[in-house]
């Protein structure tokens, strides 16, 4: 009956747990913004999005925040959308480089 009980709670433990996490940063500069999604780390994240955010030639690039769960250009969106008046000039996913 323990391990029953044991493997169970592990069984549940699994559930609850997200499979792929993917890392996502936001990033802004003077006049853009920039977001990354779907990075298999923070770090990796982070370096994508300062290597985006330098392609816009207009100041310092600010990482303002990064996450473990934005595997999609969709949550990307939902967690930092655009400001009024903004475009999406590009996109920056892993895989849209």
């Amino acid at each position: 009956m323990r391990t029953l009980l044991v493997l169970a709670a592990i069984i549940c433990g699994m559930a609850s747990t997200p499979a792929l996490a993917a890392w996502g940063c936001f990033a802004k500069s003077s006049t853009h913004t920039w977001r990354v999604w779907n990075y298999p780390n923070r770090t990796d994240a982070v370096q994508a999005i300062i290597a985006n955010c330098k392609t816009g030639n207009d100041g310092a690039c600010n990482v303002v925040t990064c996450n473990d769960h934005t595997s999609s250009e969709p949550q990307a969106m939902a967690q930092w959308p655009l400001a009024k008046g903004q475009h999406l000039d590009s996109c920056f996913g892993d895989g849209c480089h």
